[in-house]
C-alpha cells in the first residue's frame, strides 16, 4: 500500500506539471464515485466470483487527463472448504477521456492494483489493471459511468476481470459556455494584493494540536480516530496487529499466528473440516520421473492450500501402469510421489512435516492399461488435504 501511495503522489505532480506548462484548462477538479462490481477470478485462484461495492476519488488535471484511486472490498466463497476468505484491490489508475471531462464518451484506464487476501499465503499480489469504461452526464456534476478492467498479477500471473457500474459527481466543475465568465471573474479579481497584505490575519498564539482519543497520533494524521484507552497504536494511529491475520491485538486470542493461514474473528486458525482431493495431471513418460515445468502452476495450488490450512495433512500419491512387474511399479510410483514431494518443498517453501510421499503402484487404475492412452492416464500424482 506504501508503494501505491506514492506512487500516487509522484504521477500527481507528473501530471499537475503537465497540466499547466502545457496551458490546458481545467474544467473539473476533484471527484468522487462509487457503485457495484463484479470480480470475475482466474481459474486458478479457485474462488468464487463476488458482487462487491466499489469507491473512487479522483483529480482532473487537465481537460482529458485524470488520476483516481480506486477501492473495492470484499468476501469471496472458496470451493472444497467451508467458509470464505476476505480481499482488497486498491488501484491507482490514469484515465484519459477522449471527448474531455464533463462530456459523454469513452474513456481508457490503466495504472497498478494491489491484491490483500485475508487467507492466502503471500497476503498480498502487485498487478497492471486497464480498462475501458463510458460517463454519461445527467447533469454538468452527475454522471453515471461504466467501466470493465482486466487485472493481470505480476506474481502469478493470473488474469482476473472486474465490470462494474456506478455514479460520478465532480466538484468545482463548469460547463464549456461558462469558462469565459470564470476567466474575467478571475482577472477583476486578480489585483487584490488587500488579502496578501494579511500580516494583521497572523497572530502569535500557537495552533492548537488535537489528539481526540489520546493515542499520541494528532487527529490531522490519525486514520483510526476513537482508539480505545490504552491501546498501542502504529504510526497511523491504529491498532496493531503483531502477526497480520486481520484481527488486532485486543481481539486476537491465538497470537503468532502463521503468516497467510486463515484465522476466524477471534484471529484463530480455521481447521480444514473434509478431505480434499487435487488432480494434479502431472504425466510421467514411461519409467521416468522428472517433472516438467508445466506443471508447476498446478503444484502451486497445493502449496496455497498448505499455507491457508497450516494444521492440514497432506498425501502425495504415485501411480503408475501395469508395464512391468508389480514390484517395480511400486517402487517407481513411491519414487514419482517423493519427485512431487521434492518439488513443492524446493519452489514453495511449505512445512516439510506435514506433507508425505506414499506409492501405490499399479493398484488403482483410473483407465484401461490395455491401450497407451490409458496407460498415460495411470501414470499420475493426486495430493489428498486433510
Amino acid at each position: 500500500m506504501k508503494k501505491l501511495l506514492s506512487t500516487a503522489l509522484i504521477s500527481s505532480a507528473i501530471l499537475a506539471n503537465y497540466a499547466f506548462a502545457d496551458g490546458h484548462a481545467i474544467t473539473e477538479k476533484v471527484y468522487v464515485s462509487g457503485g457495484g462490481a463484479g470480480v470475475i477470478f482466474d481459474g486458478d485462484r479457485n474462488m468464487e466470483d463476488p458482487i462487491t461495492p466499489w469507491g473512487a476519488v479522483g483529480f482532473q488535471f487537465t481537460e482529458k487527463w485524470a488520476a483516481e484511486l480506486n477501492y473495492i472490498y470484499s468476501e469471496a466463497d472458496v470451493p472444497h472448504a467451508k467458509g470464505s476468505t476476505e480481499f482488497d484491490i486498491a488501484s491507482l489508475l490514469a484515465i484519459h477521456s477522449y471527448k474531455g471531462a464533463l462530456n459523454d464518451g469513452i474513456n481508457a484506464r490503466v495504472g497498478l492494483a494491489k491484491y490483500n487476501f485475508g487467507g492466502w499465503p503471500a497476503g498480498s499480489e502487485e498487478a497492471l489493471r486497464a480498462g475501458i469504461g463510458y460517463d454519461k452526464y445527467l447533469d454538468n456534476n452527475l454522471a453515471v459511468r461504466v467501466f470493465v478492467d482486466a487485472l493481470y498479477s505480476f506474481d502469478d500471473g493470473e488474469m482476473d476481470f472486474v465490470p462494474g457500474i456506478g455514479l460520478k459527481y465532480s466538484f468545482g466543475g463548469q460547463s464549456k459556455a461558462s469558462s469565459k465568465p470564470v476567466a474575467k471573474k478571475k482577472a477583476e479579481k486578480a489585483p487584490e494584493p488587500k488579502r496578501a497584505i494579511a500580516p494583521k490575519a497572523k497572530t502569535e498564539v500557537a495552533p492548537m494540536v488535537k489528539d481526540g482519543d489520546n493515542d499520541g497520533i494528532i487527529d490531522a494524521k490519525d486514520m483510526c480516530p476513537n482508539t480505545a484507552a490504552n491501546i498501542s497504536v502504529d504510526s497511523r494511529g491504529c491498532e496493531l496487529d503483531s502477526d497480520n491475520d486481520g484481527v488486532v491485538n485486543s481481539k486476537d486470542r491465538c497470537v503468532n499466528t502463521p503468516r497467510g493461514a486463515k484465522v476466524d474473528s477471534m484471529g484463530c486458525r480455521v481447521q480444514l473440516e473434509e478431505v480434499i482431493n487435487v488432480n494434479l495431471n502431472i504425466q510421467f513418460a514411461n519409467n521416468s520421473l522428472a517433472i516438467d515445468s508445466k506443471y508447476h502452476d498446478e503444484l502451486a495450488s497445493v502449496a496455497k492450500y498448505m499455507k491457508r490450512y497450516p494444521d492440514a495433512d497432506v498425501e502425495i500419491q504415485g501411480h503408475t501402469d501395469s508395464i512391468g512387474s508389480a514390484a517395480y511399479n511400486q517402487k517407481l510410483s513411491e519414487k514419482r510421489a517423493q519427485a512431487v514431494v521434492d518439488y513443492i518443498e524446493k519452489n514453495f517453501k511449505v512445512n516439510a512435516a506435514k506433507i508425505v510421499a506414499k506409492g501405490y503402484g499399479e493398484k488403482q487404475p483410473i483407465a484401461d492399461n490395455m491401450v497407451a492412452a490409458g496407460r498415460a492416464k495411470n501414470r499420475r500424482v493426486v495430493a489428498v488435504i486433510k
